[in-house]
């Protein structure tokens, strides 16, 4: 939420420096991936930004993939 109000009050730099710090707290956070993205697109930093785009949809994917497996595992288990 931080770096939200950072970025919204156009302080790029300590915005970038709070999402950077987040991921190194917790690389799985994919709101951070996501919001670090934007940012590095807004700065032109295209290369950077992908690779932080790439990052939320493969973690986008995975929960989704969980939660979409029990109801798989059920489907199989009641067609005949």
């Amino acid at each position: 939420d931080f770096a939200v109000a950072l970025g919204k009050a156009r302080q790029f730099e300590q915005a970038q420096s709070q999402l950077e710090a987040a991921l190194r707290a917790d690389a799985k956070f994919s709101a951070a991936h996501e919001l670090l993205a934007n940012l590095l697109m807004a700065k032109n930093q295209t290369a950077a930004a992908l690779t932080h785009y790439r990052a939320w949809v493969a973690l986008f994917a995975s929960r989704l993939d969980d939660r979409l497996r029990p109801l798989a595992t059920r489907r199989a288990a009641t067609t005949p």
